[in-house]
């Protein structure tokens, strides 16, 4: 009896797969976070997210962002000089009056449209959760075909920080934040965000 794939065989061959139908993949990925109530963004580069990002903000009558790390703080200065923006690592307080919280994330999954993040300082990871909007940014590279595959990704993301002796805090996100503990009627945006965007963009991912 040959013995099972091993997690970097397998997670080579949902790569794989997923370049070789990379146009139907974010297809897609895009469908079914559409029906979870993300609202999916394409972009030509990561300058160029970045502008779509602070345009969004923008137009929706924002004036505070916060990003999830220095450099995307930074990259978002450069976007829109004009529009306050801060770290929420080193200005935890911005977290409270940004109106928008960005982060990258580091896989989408076409099944469940979700996609999956990965932030480690404790007051970064409310970028996602406090401002009443989240905008994620996902290199379009970076979809994967089925759960199985995710659950790949998120699994080989977490052992190869262990082995660094890093920490690993990964979230999945599957649209806005949702509940139906009041009365069973469906409610937008009590534990969390209350709008999920999704900015594709072509090249790599964070720098």
């Amino acid at each position: 009896m040959s013995a099972a794939p091993s997690l970097p065989d397998r997670l080579e061959e949902a790569w794989r797969r997923a370049a070789g139908a990379a146009p139907a993949l974010r297809a897609r990925f895009a469908a079914a976070a559409g029906k979870v109530g993300t609202v999916v963004h394409e972009a030509g580069s990561r300058d160029a997210a970045l502008r779509l990002v602070t345009q969004l903000a923008e137009g929706r009558g924002a004036r505070r962002l916060v990003a999830a790390d220095a450099k995307l703080a930074e990259g978002l200065g450069r976007a829109a000089p004009g529009l306050s923006n801060a770290d929420a690592e080193r200005d935890p307080a911005s977290l409270l009056t940004a109106e928008w919280g960005i982060s990258w994330a580091i896989c989408g999954v076409a099944e469940t449209g979700s996609v999956i993040v990965h932030i480690d300082p404790p007051d970064a990871r409310l970028t996602t959760m406090l401002p009443g909007v989240h905008a994620a940014l996902l290199p379009e590279t970076a979809i994967v075909e089925s759960l199985e595959d995710g659950l790949l990704v998120t699994r080989d993301r977490i052992l190869r920080l262990q082995r660094a002796g890093r920490p690993s805090y990964l979230s999945w996100v599957t649209g806005p934040s949702r509940t139906a503990d009041i009365e069973r009627v469906l409610t937008i945006g009590v534990h969390g965000p209350r709008e999920l965007h999704i900015v594709l963009f072509a090249g790599e991912g964070p720098p």
